[in-house]
């Protein structure tokens, strides 16, 4: 099955048009009133949490005191001003610019201003920037620029596509990964600094073993596992990696090298007649002089940062230059003004719900603790959360396909389990509560993350995903009593149990040889079950599964060839897959479930709505929206005005 990747987006409204809300901030006012302002409300939610006892509570107040200090910040900053008729954009990428789902935003990022944005919102402005008559080209600043293969490899097809209707500029004083070099050599024109280097020779990974160090304290480690080559866990239990393991790891390595090749061959065809030449010309590119990168023709000119934002202007004029990041919100903020005026957009199967799944996979409602690291960035995700969202889509008819974003390294089996089977009543309930479901690989789906993808119809994976993981795994360490360093450090345990079972989780008791198997049984039944679920959704006998479901982890590449993958492509080719099932409403719009406030506070939500409503009866809905726009939470604004 295949699609035809179409632009999603026309060329937005020019600044004449009445409809028109493009306006960008420029200037800055003299006190840092955004920094002061974010300091004064985190001393408030920590002095409301402690106050109030409840975590909930903090949060209402802390919201509330957003809205007080709103108007002051508004009354100083300067005033918005309309998009240009010709303008610039301009990406200064330093270190993580990009982050897979809102969810791993955190309030940190989406309070401070940090520049970080999700990856649909940077793909999304790109493709508006193609098609804006308004646009006349994209200056590209690199500063030690992180990214991970898989979103590298879509934000350089997409600057590309860019670059060969508009001029592009991008400098880097120095290159150190593959991923870096890969957006560099993107853009038309790529500039390094004269006392730079480039070091990019291809991809590593490395892993630290305490399997001596355990023995040494008298740690006895119990591992349990289904998949020879799944190998989480072997840290505690060996000194190096088991074949299996190894000979997976280089493939997976070798082979996110070789999509990353073939992808900058594509951009620089000159650089070598096929990726394999290309491959070879990286592993020398070891600390790479500026001017031998320049004789080996890896960049276009040699010049310091100055001379090359000189060169930018001196080609553009006098163009005002706008940051992408202001460009991608003005983006969504006219996509939101049109589902409001074209009823069209509205009615039954005529909405894709595109649902991000991220972080490690955990049963029902998360303790506080968990809550807490997910509103700072580190996401999770539970099988009762995933039960709810199923629901909500289920009582909405508007929506008539659904896009599973999922970037996970698994996590609990029975919480992966319990989430697929909810994913899957999706596409197998009854009559008008069936919805068409596609799977979108993101960076990581491995594990529990691919068991997910496999209660969707059709599964997309981009070439640099990482996913397969099929395997289970379980691990007990235990420290007998007797263990002579621990008495020699006079440390020792003891303990009752009502039963000899009872006490298997203790650290001082060594399994018996029937628990042991009883664990070894467990284990097994819950692997053998991850094998048939494969099988079945990928339509394979037991011997085709257990060749690519022995725990080994693929590229999604790798596991297109193995029949684990429908498609390569990105998220959007995951969204055109969702809008081929749609048939006559195959433009249908794209609306993120749950909206982005959910999706940041994940189970903390719940508890919340019943403070938080009344604050947004009282102040209304659009004005709280513009509020928030005003101090710059643009993805809470976005999603109050998806309400």
């Amino acid at each position: 099955m295949s699609h035809d990747a179409a632009p999603a987006y026309g060329p937005l409204p020019s600044p004449a048009s009445p409809s028109s809300s493009m306006a960008v901030k420029q200037g800055s006012c003299p006190v840092p009133l955004a920094s002061c302002r974010n300091v004064m409300l985190c001393v408030c939610f920590v002095l409301s949490l402690v106050l109030m006892q409840t975590f909930a509570c903090g949060l209402a107040v802390w919201l509330t005191g957003h809205l007080l200090l709103e108007q002051a910040t508004a009354a100083l900053s300067p005033a918005p001003q309309e998009l240009p008729s010709r303008a610039v954009l301009k990406l200064r990428w330093a270190g993580s610019f990009v982050v897979d789902a809102p969810s791993e935003l955190g309030l940190g990022a989406m309070m401070s201003g940090s520049g970080v944005m999700v990856l649909r919102d940077v793909l999304r402005a790109l493709d508006f920037a193609r098609g804006d008559p308004r646009v006349a080209g994209l200056v590209l600043e690199l500063n030690a620029a992180e990214a991970n293969p898989s979103d590298a490899l879509e934000l350089a097809a997409k600057i590309a596509e860019i670059s060969r209707t508009k001029p592009t500029f991008a400098y880097a004083a120095s290159i150190s990964s593959l991923s870096e070099l890969l957006i560099l050599l993107a853009a038309r024109n790529s500039s390094l600094a004269p006392g730079g280097t480039i070091f990019a020779p291809g991809l590593s990974n490395e892993q630290f073993y305490v399997g001596k160090l355990m023995q040494l304290l008298g740690v006895h480690v119990y591992t349990f596992q289904g998949g020879r080559a799944k190998g989480f866990g072997e840290q505690f239990s060996r000194e190096n990696m088991s074949q299996p393991v190894k000979a997976n790891l280089q493939r997976l390595i070798s082979g996110l090298a070789e999509v990353l090749a073939e992808q900058l061959r594509r951009q620089r065809p000159g650089l070598a007649s096929d990726s394999n030449e290309l491959l070879q010309r990286l592993q020398s590119l070891c600390l790479l002089p500026a001017e031998d990168a320049l004789r080996s023709r890896w960049v276009e000119t040699l010049q310091d940062r100055g001379a090359f934002l000189e060169q930018a202007e001196k080609h553009f004029g006098r163009h005002a230059h706008v940051n992408l990041e202001d460009y991608a919100r003005e983006v969504h903020a006219r996509d939101l003004e049109l589902k409001r005026v074209q009823p069209s957009l509205r009615g039954a199967g005529k909405v894709i719900a595109l649902v991000y799944l991220s972080g490690s996979i955990v049963d029902g409602v998360p303790g506080l603790g968990q809550q807490l690291t997910h509103m700072l960035g580190e996401g999770y995700i539970s099988d009762e959360y995933i039960c709810d969202v199923v629901k909500g889509i289920q009582k909405n008819a508007n929506v008539g396909a659904v896009v599973l974003r999922i970037n996970s390294r698994g996590g609990s089996a029975t919480a992966s389990e319990n989430a697929w089977h909810c994913l899957r009543r999706l596409r197998r309930a009854p009559g008008s509560l069936a919805r068409r479901v596609v799977a979108s690989l993101g960076p990581h789906a491995a594990s529990g993350g691919y068991m997910l993808a496999t209660a969707a119809d059709y599964i997309v994976a981009s070439p640099a995903s990482v996913t397969g993981s099929i395997g289970v795994i379980a691990q007990l360490l235990k420290v007998p009593t007797g263990a002579r360093v621990w008495h020699e450090l006079g440390v020792s345990w003891d303990l009752v149990a009502s039963s000899p079972n009872a006490s298997m989780g203790a650290w001082s008791q060594r399994l018996s040889l029937e628990q042991e198997r009883q664990l070894r049984y467990v284990s097994n039944s819950s692997y053998a079950k991850f094998l048939q679920i494969v099988a079945e959704s990928r339509k394979m006998n037991h011997s085709a599964a257990l060749q690519v479901a022995e725990g080994q982890v693929w590229t999604g590449q790798d596991a297109l060839a193995g029949g684990l993958v429908d498609e390569l492509g990105g998220l959007d080719a995951g969204i055109t897959a969702a809008q081929h099932y749609l048939g006559k409403h195959r433009s249908a719009k794209v609306l993120e479930y749950p909206g982005r406030w959910s999706q940041l506070l994940g189970h903390s939500s719940d508890h919340l709505e019943s403070l938080v409503l009344p604050v947004l009866k009282y102040h209304g809905q659009r004005q709280l929206s513009k509020a928030f726009g005003r101090i710059g939470l643009d993805a809470w604004a976005s999603s109050l005005s998806e309400l």
